[in-house]
């Protein structure tokens, strides 16, 4: 799977902006067969193609390419160290998880 804005490959562990809202990391991507040690590739059976992003507020969310879909803000990486400027995950009020 390509991010939306440059098109480049999405690889695990990358740090992304999802829906121009949640941040997070990749944990797993069916596509490239990538997995994270906790979630390993039992997730391939299950999403069969896409990537899962464990937000910075402990949600996983996983998203699929879809080749009608032209929504450059759907996933888009962003540098390895960015930090919220506010410093409140999206100003949801929900306390920083630990890496």
């Amino acid at each position: 799977m390509k991010y939306s804005d440059d098109g480049t490959e999405i690889r695990l562990g990358d740090r992304v902006r999802i829906y121009n809202s949640d941040t997070g990391v990749i944990v797993c991507s069916v596509d490239t067969d990538e997995y994270s040690e906790e979630f390993q590739d039992d997730w391939a059976d299950t999403l069969k193609s896409g990537v899962l992003v464990r937000t910075d507020i402990g949600a996983l969310v996983h998203i699929e390419y879809v080749e009608e879909d032209k929504d450059p803000k759907k996933i888009v990486r962003l540098p390895a160290d960015w930090v919220d400027p506010d410093g409140d995950n999206r100003h949801c009020g929900f306390p920083k998880l630990s890496p």
